[in-house]
């Protein structure tokens, strides 16, 4: 996944370099570097959230990322970033930015959550069940990582 990225990355770099008012090639290619915590993402976004004809994608990104730049917790920040990532079908870029928030905070019920959607957004579903049973370890009655539960077994049932 981390090669499809940089090609991704590359891509959409070649056609700003050749027509740079592009405004969705420019918004892919600052939810990459905001993935990547390249702060010349942030910039990119401030500027395709400006212009008059962005998307409701983009404003809503844009809404998302202002809301985790208030914070100074770095695990929910990028668990905001993460969740922007998802809202925008994004699940691999998602998936870069909070298996770290995992592996730093265990017991942080969220980003096992979006660690599960990720993964079940990539169709891996054994890995998205592992992640929502994590999730549910941390608090049993947390009705999003039941109502995914369920939907990856069904899914898993039915592709077996």
């Amino acid at each position: 996944q981390q090669g499809e990225i940089v090609a991704a990355k590359a891509a959409f770099e070649n056609v700003l370099a050749g027509n740079a008012d592009q405004t969705e090639a420019s918004f892919y290619l600052s939810m990459i570097l905001l993935a990547e915590h390249d702060s010349k993402g942030e910039s990119i976004l401030e500027e395709v959230s400006a212009d008059p004809n962005a998307s409701a994608d983009i404003q809503a990104f844009n809404t998302t990322w202002q809301e985790a730049m208030q914070t100074k917790n770095a695990q929910y920040k990028n668990s905001l970033l993460a969740f922007a990532l998802l809202e925008n079908n994004q699940p691999y870029l998602a998936l870069k930015v909070i298996k770290p928030v995992v592996e730093e905070v265990p017991q942080y019920r969220d980003a096992h959550y979006l660690l599960a959607v990720s993964y079940y957004q990539t169709n891996q579903l054994d890995k998205a069940l592992v992640s929502v049973n994590n999730a549910l370890k941390i608090d049993k009655g947390h009705a999003a990582s039941k109502e995914l539960k369920e939907t990856i077994k069904k899914e898993s049932e039915e592709s077996n």
